[in-house]
């Protein structure tokens, strides 16, 4: 019998990170993405933060909105997570730097490029919304956004192997 490779490879990506750099007011960011977490039609969000940068320092803050199906993985993986994109540049400039959770996370099946992409629109905004999600829509989902509250859309597989290591990663 032949093994179920579609269904492995299923399994295998049954996450999608969704990074939303604000633009304008971040309040009205960080309520656009919510309200499209509680809709559920265009995402099926499971989990969300908002990350605040000021100078060298990255603030992450978990709304405390409930919304059908949220299933919170908590401070310490969404650090864990905003630990790896800020270390991207460093993984760059230090190819031996065997401890870099942004080297773990290409390791657990990450694409770099896509990793590169959300480390460069969290250096260029002071708020972004990290969405976690079971399936997104991009083409209903791209109107709502394009009203202004963001710079941009950018999302990407996160295999299970990568949510797992967040979970365990000593790196923050």
């Amino acid at each position: 019998m032949a093994p179920d490779v579609e269904g492995a490879l299923g399994r295998a990506h049954t996450h999608q990170l969704v990074v939303l750099p604000a633009k304008g007011e971040p309040a009205a960011a960080v309520t656009c993405a919510l309200d499209q977490a509680r809709d559920g039609r265009a995402l099926g969000v499971r989990d969300a933060v908002v990350l605040t940068v000021r100078r060298s320092e990255v603030s992450v803050a978990e709304p405390a909105d409930e919304w059908p199906g949220r299933r919170r993985r908590g401070a310490r993986w969404w650090t864990a997570l905003t630990g790896a994109l800020r270390d991207v540049g460093g993984y760059r400039e230090a190819d031996d730097h065997s401890d870099s959770c942004f080297r773990h996370l290409v390791q657990a099946g990450m694409s770099k490029s896509f990793l590169e992409e959300a480390a460069m629109a969290l250096a260029a905004s002071s708020t972004t919304i990290l969405l976690l999600a079971d399936r997104i829509d991009v083409r209903s989902l791209l109107p709502r956004l394009e009203k202004g509250d963001f710079m941009r859309l950018i999302y990407g597989w996160l295999p299970d192997a990568a949510v797992d290591e967040l979970a365990t990663a000593p790196c923050t």
